[in-house]
């Protein structure tokens, strides 16, 4: 009998190992089935490291966003108006990483920040201190940089730091290389101020 219980101890740990050696060749692919081929779009590890223009906006894209957003937000029919711009992170086709506007709707003011994820209002209890932008009576950032490409190329390091407009002035600006510099133009017409 004792040689029995001995046999009946040794085998409940034998059958276990076995189990756990089918199970790891079945889960590491060892089971002899060849595998399907298929391709999974939109599954697995997403690479969220940013590239180039795929998370930059364009001046046009935020102006209608934040315009729209803020009108079907408040459910208002009074326009919106635009104060201040500043774009940051401009590539050479003048796609920024975000752009931030100061804006009033009739007695509320608040700052659009617009980026590839989207907008954010921040409301304003100060007063915004600057003259009325008209969107439509500007040289677009895309266009400054385009006629001024040869002068503008010198602040892109790789890219421009901040593009801001306010009281007609565009201001461009980059920090991060190695001298600080900085170029303004006239916002109606685009011409270079000293």
């Amino acid at each position: 009998m004792r040689g029995t219980s001995v046999k009946i101890k040794y085998i409940a740990p034998v059958m276990m190992m076995i189990f756990v050696l089918i199970a790891a060749c079945g889960i590491a692919g060892c089971s002899g089935e060849q595998a399907k081929t298929t391709q999974m779009v939109g599954t697995g590890i997403t690479d969220i490291t940013p590239h180039n223009s795929e998370n930059r906006v364009s001046y046009d894209e935020a102006l209608t966003a934040i315009r729209s957003y803020d009108t079907a937000l408040a459910n208002k029919s009074t326009p919106v108006k635009v104060y201040y711009i500043r774009g940051s992170s401009i590539d050479s086709s003048g796609m920024a990483k975000e752009w931030i506007m100061g804006v009033k709707r009739g007695a509320e003011q608040s700052f659009a920040i617009y980026s590839n994820t989207g907008i954010s209002l921040i409301p304003w209890e100060k007063s915004i201190q600057y003259s009325e932008i008209l969107p439509e009576k500007i040289v677009r950032p895309a266009d400054l940089i385009k006629s001024h490409k040869l002068m503008i190329s010198d602040l892109q390091y790789p890219y421009l730091d901040e593009m801001e407009l306010s009281n007609g002035v565009y201001t461009l600006t980059n920090n991060s290389g190695p001298v600080s510099k900085s170029f303004k133009f006239n916002s109606a017409n685009g011409a270079t101020l000293t």
